[in-house]
Protein backbone atom coordinates (compact mmCIF):
# COMPACT_ATOMS: atom_id res chain seq x y z
CA UNK A 1 0.00 0.00 0.00
CA UNK A 2 1.44 3.59 -0.98
CA UNK A 3 1.96 6.04 2.34
CA UNK A 4 -0.24 9.14 2.08
CA UNK A 5 0.95 12.05 0.00
CA UNK A 6 1.80 14.91 2.06
CA UNK A 7 0.34 18.30 1.13
CA UNK A 8 3.31 19.13 -0.36
CA UNK A 9 3.68 16.89 -2.68
CA UNK A 10 -0.50 17.12 -3.51
CA UNK A 11 1.07 20.99 -4.54
CA UNK A 12 4.12 19.49 -6.52
CA UNK A 13 1.54 17.27 -8.63
CA UNK A 14 -0.59 19.96 -9.26
CA UNK A 15 1.92 22.10 -10.36
CA UNK A 16 3.14 19.00 -12.61
CA UNK A 17 -0.38 18.55 -14.04
CA UNK A 18 -1.12 22.36 -15.08
CA UNK A 19 2.29 23.06 -16.39
CA UNK A 20 2.02 19.70 -18.91
CA UNK A 21 5.37 18.31 -17.18
CA UNK A 22 6.89 14.30 -17.49
CA UNK A 23 8.31 12.88 -14.31
CA UNK A 24 11.46 11.65 -15.41
CA UNK A 25 12.69 10.65 -12.01
CA UNK A 26 12.00 10.89 -8.41
CA UNK A 27 14.37 11.16 -5.29
CA UNK A 28 12.72 11.10 -1.84
CA UNK A 29 15.03 11.91 1.25
CA UNK A 30 14.32 12.18 4.77
CA UNK A 31 12.30 15.69 4.93
CA UNK A 32 13.11 16.20 0.82
CA UNK A 33 11.88 14.92 -2.29
CA UNK A 34 13.34 15.54 -5.33
CA UNK A 35 11.63 15.57 -8.91
CA UNK A 36 13.29 15.42 -11.55
CA UNK A 37 10.86 16.75 -14.83
CA UNK A 38 10.79 17.89 -18.69
CA UNK A 39 8.68 19.25 -21.65
CA UNK A 40 9.94 19.60 -24.92
CA UNK A 41 13.82 20.11 -24.85
CA UNK A 42 13.45 21.81 -21.17
CA UNK A 43 14.17 20.36 -17.59
CA UNK A 44 13.31 21.47 -14.73
CA UNK A 45 13.48 20.63 -10.86
CA UNK A 46 11.03 20.56 -8.10
CA UNK A 47 12.57 20.45 -4.63
CA UNK A 48 9.58 19.54 -1.94
CA UNK A 49 10.67 20.35 1.70
CA UNK A 50 8.76 19.17 4.39
CA UNK A 51 9.27 19.10 8.31
CA UNK A 52 11.09 22.70 8.21
CA UNK A 53 10.38 25.49 10.08
CA UNK A 54 11.27 28.29 7.59
CA UNK A 55 13.13 27.84 3.94
CA UNK A 56 16.11 30.18 3.99
CA UNK A 57 18.82 30.87 1.45
CA UNK A 58 20.62 27.70 1.95
CA UNK A 59 18.21 25.62 0.33
CA UNK A 60 17.79 28.22 -2.67
CA UNK A 61 21.54 27.68 -3.20
CA UNK A 62 21.44 23.70 -3.05
CA UNK A 63 18.67 23.81 -5.33
CA UNK A 64 20.87 26.47 -7.86
CA UNK A 65 23.95 24.09 -7.57
CA UNK A 66 21.80 21.08 -8.32
CA UNK A 67 20.09 23.14 -11.89
CA UNK A 68 23.51 23.82 -13.07
CA UNK A 69 25.16 20.32 -12.30
CA UNK A 70 22.03 18.27 -14.04
CA UNK A 71 21.62 21.23 -16.83
CA UNK A 72 18.27 21.55 -16.26
CA UNK A 73 16.79 25.34 -17.50
CA UNK A 74 14.91 25.81 -13.80
CA UNK A 75 14.54 24.72 -10.06
CA UNK A 76 11.16 25.21 -7.65
CA UNK A 77 10.83 24.99 -4.19
CA UNK A 78 7.69 23.93 -2.50
CA UNK A 79 7.53 24.06 1.22
CA UNK A 80 4.23 24.37 3.54
CA UNK A 81 6.18 27.04 5.47
CA UNK A 82 7.24 30.12 4.90
CA UNK A 83 10.26 31.64 3.33
CA UNK A 84 12.60 33.88 4.65
CA UNK A 85 12.90 37.63 3.26
CA UNK A 86 16.98 36.33 1.61
CA UNK A 87 15.40 33.58 0.62
CA UNK A 88 12.54 35.54 -1.50
CA UNK A 89 14.67 38.21 -2.41
CA UNK A 90 18.04 36.33 -3.59
CA UNK A 91 15.55 33.28 -5.25
CA UNK A 92 15.10 34.97 -8.84
CA UNK A 93 18.29 36.52 -8.84
CA UNK A 94 19.69 32.81 -8.41
CA UNK A 95 16.93 31.46 -10.83
CA UNK A 96 14.75 29.83 -8.49
CA UNK A 97 10.98 30.02 -8.30
CA UNK A 98 9.49 29.40 -4.69
CA UNK A 99 5.56 28.50 -4.49
CA UNK A 100 3.76 30.03 -1.96
CA UNK A 101 2.89 27.91 0.84
CA UNK A 102 -0.58 29.46 0.23
CA UNK A 103 -1.16 27.48 -2.51
CA UNK A 104 -4.05 25.36 -2.11
CA UNK A 105 -3.12 21.39 -1.87
CA UNK A 106 -6.42 20.75 -4.15
CA UNK A 107 -7.70 22.08 -7.46
CA UNK A 108 -9.29 25.00 -6.20
CA UNK A 109 -11.39 25.61 -9.94
CA UNK A 110 -12.69 22.24 -9.71
CA UNK A 111 -14.78 23.29 -6.48
CA UNK A 112 -18.68 23.59 -7.01
CA UNK A 113 -18.53 27.72 -5.21
CA UNK A 114 -15.82 28.51 -7.26
CA UNK A 115 -16.69 30.83 -10.24
CA UNK A 116 -14.50 29.99 -13.60
CA UNK A 117 -11.63 31.77 -14.39
CA UNK A 118 -10.03 31.68 -17.49
CA UNK A 119 -6.59 33.05 -18.67
CA UNK A 120 -7.28 35.20 -21.80
CA UNK A 121 -5.42 35.25 -24.84
CA UNK A 122 -4.04 38.29 -26.66
CA UNK A 123 -6.88 38.05 -29.26
CA UNK A 124 -9.31 37.62 -26.82
CA UNK A 125 -8.17 40.83 -24.70
CA UNK A 126 -7.92 42.84 -28.31
CA UNK A 127 -11.45 41.75 -29.07
CA UNK A 128 -12.68 42.57 -25.43
CA UNK A 129 -10.90 46.32 -25.61
CA UNK A 130 -12.73 47.11 -28.95
CA UNK A 131 -16.12 45.72 -27.44
CA UNK A 132 -16.24 47.48 -24.69
CA UNK A 133 -14.91 50.92 -26.47
CA UNK A 134 -12.05 50.76 -23.20
CA UNK A 135 -7.99 50.63 -22.48
CA UNK A 136 -6.84 47.93 -20.37
CA UNK A 137 -6.36 50.25 -17.06
CA UNK A 138 -10.32 51.03 -17.15
CA UNK A 139 -11.06 47.40 -16.45
CA UNK A 140 -11.21 46.04 -12.37
CA UNK A 141 -8.19 45.05 -10.49
CA UNK A 142 -7.45 41.17 -9.23
CA UNK A 143 -7.15 41.18 -5.52
CA UNK A 144 -3.39 39.16 -5.09
CA UNK A 145 -4.90 36.89 -2.59
CA UNK A 146 -6.98 35.18 -5.26
CA UNK A 147 -6.82 32.09 -5.97
CA UNK A 148 -6.26 32.68 -9.87
CA UNK A 149 -3.43 34.79 -8.99
CA UNK A 150 -1.57 31.13 -6.97
CA UNK A 151 -2.78 28.73 -9.08
CA UNK A 152 -0.64 26.82 -11.41
CA UNK A 153 -1.27 27.58 -14.77
CA UNK A 154 -1.21 31.74 -14.28
CA UNK A 155 1.43 33.02 -16.16
CA UNK A 156 2.81 36.42 -14.80
CA UNK A 157 1.48 38.68 -17.06
CA UNK A 158 -2.06 36.97 -17.97
CA UNK A 159 -5.14 38.37 -18.47
CA UNK A 160 -8.01 37.00 -16.69
CA UNK A 161 -11.77 36.71 -17.55
CA UNK A 162 -13.96 35.40 -14.53
CA UNK A 163 -17.99 34.34 -14.73
CA UNK A 164 -20.05 34.51 -11.63
CA UNK A 165 -23.48 32.91 -11.69
CA UNK A 166 -26.18 35.57 -10.31
CA UNK A 167 -29.27 34.41 -9.06
CA UNK A 168 -31.40 37.59 -9.68
CA UNK A 169 -29.81 38.29 -13.55
CA UNK A 170 -28.02 35.20 -14.68
CA UNK A 171 -24.09 35.17 -15.54
CA UNK A 172 -21.95 37.97 -14.68
CA UNK A 173 -18.48 38.32 -17.11
CA UNK A 174 -15.86 40.54 -14.78
CA UNK A 175 -13.05 40.71 -17.32
CA UNK A 176 -9.72 41.79 -15.88
CA UNK A 177 -7.11 42.88 -18.38
CA UNK A 178 -4.45 44.51 -15.87
CA UNK A 179 -1.25 42.31 -15.68
CA UNK A 180 -0.48 40.76 -12.61
CA UNK A 181 2.46 42.10 -10.53
CA UNK A 182 2.43 41.14 -6.91
CA UNK A 183 1.52 38.76 -5.26
CA UNK A 184 -0.41 40.70 -2.56
CA UNK A 185 -2.72 43.36 -2.37
CA UNK A 186 -4.10 44.91 -5.53
CA UNK A 187 -2.29 43.82 -8.89
CA UNK A 188 -2.36 45.58 -12.10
Amino acid sequence: MREPMSNVEKRASLLIKYRKLKVKKKEKEEDKTTYFLSRGDSNQIFLCIVGQRGIGIAYVRELRDLVEETGADKGVIITNVKYTWSARFNAPKLGVELIPHTLPPFDIFKHKLASPTEILSEEERERIIKVYHAEAYQFPWIKGSRPCIYHPWSQAWGHFKKVRGQRDCGNICIISLRRLAHAHGYVR
